[in-house]
């Protein structure tokens, strides 16, 4: 009997670390953890064939190819392209404005994909981006970034 239940319990142990817990600090990923976990902010992301590509720090943003939020991380994201959500463990919140003020439309799982189709705007020292979930939500997102993940969204290069 224990034996044909561990696979369901490793898929809920799975699903609630997912999930984690909103009631932390930092009200854009819901991270309370103030430690650096050592990674780069250049982020890695693995595909499903094992291959894994290493994004590097641009400072592409803004409509003129400069930084247009100078508190932030350089902006890595161009209006047009794809994104995704680079976080090492939390959600990251889609919202109805630019800013940590604006009402939560929903929240995105590590590796969600999005395409951004606005912005950037600069507000509560971040960059953030207009973008679409692949289920057509529309909101904006920041770019990064906090203690835990130097950014929150990284482009699909």
């Amino acid at each position: 009997m224990i034996k044909k239940n561990i696979p369901f319990m490793f898929l809920l142990l799975i699903l609630v670390l997912a999930c984690g817990t909103n009631s932390g600090n930092n009200s854009q990923t819901g991270s309370s953890n103030p430690v650096n976990n050592g990674v780069n902010p250049a982020s890695t992301r693995s595909s499903s064939d094992g291959f894994n590509e290493q994004l590097t720090i641009g400072g592409r943003g803004g409509p003129d190819g400069g930084d247009t939020c100078p508190n932030a991380p350089l902006q890595q994201l161009t209006v047009g392209e794809m994104a995704f959500v680079c976080t090492v463990s939390e959600t990251v919140k889609l919202r109805e404005g630019a800013g940590k003020n604006y009402e939560i439309i929903k929240s995105l799982v590590p590796g969600a994909d999005v395409k951004v189709i606005g912005g950037p705007e600069c507000a509560d020292d971040w960059s953030w981006w207009q973008v679409e979930t692949e289920s057509g939500y529309v909101g904006w997102m920041s770019e990064g970034g906090d203690e835990t993940d130097y950014y929150f969204l990284c482009p699909s290069e």
